[in-house]
């Protein structure tokens, strides 16, 4: 991942892929046979916000989620918001 998007690592990529890019590519690996899935070297020594934990816990997540759909006839269902990034209001003017 990206150093300024994952600082709690001890090898970050410049220029490495955002969680924004990461999570669709997994969500598109649902046709392969999935059989595991490493997520290494989370730092909690240099991660101070928690930035890294979380979006390791967060692509781990989405990976058991992909599992459900395809193992277990989970249903995908979205919740929450979807990513806008047209401003709105105040920051539009």
């Amino acid at each position: 991942m990206n150093q300024a998007l994952a600082p709690g690592t001890g090898t970050s990529v410049v220029g490495g892929l955002s969680t924004t890019q990461i999570l669709p590519i997994l969500q598109s690996l649902g046709d392969l046979n999935l059989i595991g899935m490493d997520i290494v070297e989370v730092a909690q020594v240099y991660d101070h916000a928690e930035i890294t934990s979380l979006a390791a816990a967060t692509i781990g997540y989405n990976y058991l989620c992909l599992l459900a759909q395809m193992r277990g006839g989970a249903k995908a269902k979205h919740i929450g918001t979807i990513l806008n990034e047209t401003l709105s209001g105040a920051a539009a003017g």
